[in-house]
């Protein structure tokens, strides 16, 4: 009895670390955010109008700010350092 209550604690276990991974307030507690303009859900520029409101949803509350330029991808650099582009 004592085996199979270990062996289900073990596997509800494995199963809470996997959707604590996938729990979306943990990826924003990460600095990933969630872009608003609108209603509508931003996933790319071409999605962005300058006359619009853009809303940064992040783990501990929001953002709104205007949007003055909008730019197609570049190298993405941290820390100043350059990333080889694929």
């Amino acid at each position: 009895m004592k085996e199979v209550f270990q062996k289900q604690s073990t596997a509800f276990d494995t199963r809470l670390s996997k959707l604590e991974i996938l729990n979306p307030l943990n990826t924003l507690r990460r600095g990933y955010n969630v872009a608003y303009q609108g209603e509508q859900l931003v996933s790319s520029i071409k999605h962005i109008q300058s006359s619009l409101p853009l809303t940064l949803h992040l783990h501990d509350g929001q953002v709104t700010s205007e949007v003055q330029t909008v730019s197609e991808k570049q190298s993405l650099a941290l820390k100043g350092e350059p990333i080889d582009d694929e």
